[in-house]
């Protein structure tokens, strides 16, 4: 897990040398960005036409990004996993911090890579929250995407994440891990 936190490290860091001095601030003016999505999963597994298990979750997001300096990012993000049914456990949490490189803007588009670090008591995996008071999930990443600005102040964000996750339940003594991907679509407001 450190060496893939260490190789996303490298990764930004190249792709900013990268850019260079071509970049700007990705919207001028403006130093924050504040954002959200809502995803809604939902799996059932079966046989023989009886479902043997169900999942419906809802996770919301809320970050909050800073920009230091020209297109680099600061951006922490809080995602609640809430179930939506019952019997599937408590809203869980899950807590990330983001280096965010935003790239000079192409018009109304600005395209952006970036590096994650996160933990917290809960994961959305396979449309089922990993996740309890007695665990704790961890993951690496790296994320690409793109934000198409309206207006001086709001941004559609579509991004897709890849990470490298543990998962560990200290009371039943059950460990795991694996790969995420995940599509995230949502709205930003810079100020």
């Amino acid at each position: 897990m450190k060496r893939f936190g260490v190789a996303a490290a490298i990764f930004l860091v190249l792709a900013c040398l990268a850019a260079g001095s071509a970049s700007g601030q990705p919207v001028p003016g403006k130093r924050f960005e504040l954002g959200t999505a809502v995803s809604w999963y939902h799996t059932s597994q079966g046989w023989g036409g009886v479902t043997v298990d169900s999942y419906t979750n809802l996770n919301i997001p809320l970050r909050f990004g800073w920009f230091v300096w020209k297109g680099l990012e600061l951006e922490p993000e809080v995602t609640a996993i809430i179930p939506l049914e019952s019997g599937d456990g408590g809203v869980t949490f899950y807590c990330e911090f983001k280096i965010v490189y935003n790239f000079k803007p192409a018009g109304k588009l600005i395209p952006f890579l970036g590096g994650s670090t996160g933990w917290g008591n809960g994961l959305p995996k396979r449309g089922a929250i990993a996740g309890s008071g007695n665990a704790t999930t961890m993951a690496d990443g790296l994320l690409a995407g793109v934000k198409y600005v309206i207006g001086k102040r709001i941004a559609l964000r579509a991004e897709y994440r890849f990470g490298i996750y543990s998962w560990k339940d200290t009371e039943a003594m059950y460990k795991e891990g694996g790969t995420l991907h995940n599509g995230n679509v949502g709205v930003s407001l810079f100020f």
